[in-house]
């Protein structure tokens, strides 16, 4: 008998969405559980005409108590949560099937792609699909997750955790969107809810921090920054040795607090390396304040250590392009422009989109081409005796 998948999903208002969400996850579930939180429009009747078995749970100050609710509920040996601003590519049902039909395999991660605001777009690996245990159940006010249960059950059973290789694009924070609902302002209010509680939840500090940088909200981050690391060094510089997110932490909290004081970042920077796990995130800042300190041997080792971090859960760009392209810029300062280009070769392989790289790739090959004039110059210079008129007209 195949594995069947229970896809779970909490809602609230998202008549417009849901739509075009079941229609695009066709064939992912076979079985739909849909926890409702008030919404006040077609959401529910929409559910229900998909197949959903909903049921209503307000709550508005705890989304992983939803996402329990929904859990408690399930019944299929495999469990898949999505949200209805997640839009399932063509290619995720036949890889989900092959992964859940594997008994190797005890959960899976797939990359959730974010469009932010000002046009950017950042895809992660996230987990979404996991067998279901009584012992898995989400925690968090907001961004819920569930990797520490997960990875205790894939230790127990030793069973794998699986990459899907698809991309899904995550619609909520595009600014009519983000911005129309609110976004900012709920998830604020729930992340200070958490810190308030508990003021040593630093995953709950890490996703304050990301929020404000996502919305580009400098005085908020300095703000929040400045209390995150009053509470980490009351706690002590290993309070985050057992945090796989807290590189990026301390990355995003020390350029928040310190701004353009970049000897202040550079020390904190270095006080809480030796208690934080191997991270891209932090040691591509580092490179960069080191570049910008002109301190070219420690940037260089920064972003060589980039290079070498295997972290699938993570953002490729900082273990591949991005440390890349700083290699690529202290080539240039010294004038190296055949390391320089290699460089920036090398990082269009992985994105040959990139913006900075082709504008790179750009600069150096227009400066090949004027160094290769002045070299073909100076070749002609040596022919020519410099009294005649062609010596002259080269001098």
């Amino acid at each position: 008998m195949n594995p069947t998948v229970s896809l779970c999903m909490i809602v609230r208002d998202e008549a417009e969405l849901l739509p075009r969400f079941f229609a695009a996850a066709t064939g992912l579930w076979d079985e739909l559980i849909v926890v409702d939180t008030g919404s006040t429009d077609a959401t529910v009747a929409i559910s229900v005409a998909a197949g959903a078995r909903v049921l209503v749970h307000p709550s508005d100050d705890n989304l992983s108590d939803a996402r329990n609710v929904g859990l408690d509920a399930a019944t299929g040996d495999w469990i898949l949560f999505l949200d209805a601003d997640e839009i399932a590519p063509p290619g995720l049902l036949p890889a989900l099937r092959a992964v859940v039909a594997d008994d190797r395999i005890g959960a899976a991660t797939l990359r959730v792609r974010n469009d932010a605001p000002d046009g950017n777009s950042q895809a992660r690996a996230v987990l979404r699909l996991f067998r279901r245990d009584d012992t898995i159940r989400f925690r968090h006010r907001i961004r819920q997750e569930v990797a520490a249960p997960v990875a205790a059950y894939l230790k127990r059973t030793r069973r794998l955790l699986a990459a899907l290789p698809v991309e899904v694009p995550h619609l909520g924070y595009g600014t009519k969107r983000g911005v129309g609902r609110h976004k900012k302002e709920r998830d604020l209010r729930l992340l200070e809810a958490s810190v308030a509680e508990d003021q040593v939840d630093y995953f709950s500090w890490f996703k304050m921090l990301e929020l404000c940088r996502f919305w580009d909200d400098e005085t908020l981050a300095q703000s929040k920054a400045r209390a995150c690391l009053i509470e980490l060094a009351r706690s002590g510089p290993r309070s985050l040795e057992m945090a796989p997110y807290g590189g990026e932490l301390i990355a995003i909290a020390v350029t928040a607090y310190a701004g353009d004081d970049l000897k202040t970042a550079e020390r904190l920077m270095d006080l809480w390396a030796p208690g934080l796990q191997p991270s891209a995130a932090f040691h591509l800042r580092r490179g960069e304040i080191a570049e910008q300190l002109g301190e070219t041997a420690q940037a260089r080792k920064a972003f060589q250590r980039c290079l070498h971090i295997r972290n699938p859960d993570g953002d490729p760009q900082l273990t591949s392009v991005r440390p890349l392209m700083g290699l690529a810029r202290l080539a240039l300062a010294t004038g190296d422009l055949t390391d320089a280009a290699g460089l920036t070769q090398e990082a269009l392989g992985f994105d040959p989109s990139d913006p900075e790289a082709l504008a790179a790739s750009s600069a150096i090959a227009q400066a090949r081409l004027q160094q290769s004039f002045a070299e073909r110059v100076r070749e002609k210079r040596v022919r020519y005796d410099d009294d005649t008129p062609v010596g002259r007209a080269l001098c």
